[in-house]
């Protein structure tokens, strides 16, 4: 059975109540993330407590980008490591270096964007870097026909674009084609992108607890 039906049944079945899962820590997965949080802590709640939950969930998360002291007193009570790390232009060189010295030193396995100016500078970072890039997209303002938007979204070196969703599914999903329409995945809740993640990677498999 190849591993992606058998993770997809697996998931449902832990939607469904039926199954728990846990990670030990010798197959702990290295998740980097990167937000940008210019206003108040109430509108990206739902974003940061997402992270905090990878976190209790067995990830080992580290977040990088714009974000206040108040958020950054919540991650670290929490013990979310964190770096006020963030493009400061449109192709950020140093932040670049950045993040491709992160994915090296933290022995990074997936890169989860949550941004458009972080990741037009994250696909550079990643280009030659064996690591997965995912990213998220909450709107319909993508369009095929939109030549920037293959800088970020629509660049080949993206694995997946998360949609929160159906509409933006749908609409996200029509500017792919062909094998590319793959790379979209609605995703709901924090047990879904956690199925993600370790749908697209090779080094992981649930461990049942």
């Amino acid at each position: 059975m190849y591993i992606g039906n058998y993770l997809r049944k697996f998931s449902n079945s832990i939607l469904r109540g039926k199954l728990i899962y846990g990670i030990t820590k010798e197959l702990q997965m290295n998740v980097l993330t990167t937000i940008n949080c210019k206003g108040p802590f109430s509108v990206y709640r739902a974003q940061i407590e997402m992270i905090c939950l990878l976190k209790n969930k067995g990830v080992n998360i580290k977040v990088i980008g714009f974000f206040s002291d108040q958020i950054k007193l919540f991650f670290d009570n929490k013990g979310v490591a964190n770096s006020n790390i963030f493009p400061k232009k449109s192709i950020d060189k140093q932040y670049i270096k950045d993040v491709k010295n992160i994915i090296k030193n933290d022995r990074i396995d997936i890169l989860h964007v949550l941004d458009g100016k972080s990741l037009r500078n994250c696909v550079l970072s990643v280009k030659k870097e064996n690591v997965k890039l995912i990213t998220y997209f909450g709107s319909a303002s993508l369009y095929w026909h939109d030549l920037s938007s293959y800088l970020t979204y629509l660049n080949p070196r993206v694995d997946k674009i998360i949609c929160n969703s159906i509409y933006v599914f749908e609409h996200v999903k029509k500017q792919l084609f062909k094998k590319n329409k793959n790379k979209v995945e609605e995703v709901k809740n924090v047990i879904e992108v956690l199925n993600l993640f370790f749908a697209i990677s090779t080094n992981y498999k649930f461990i049942i607890s």
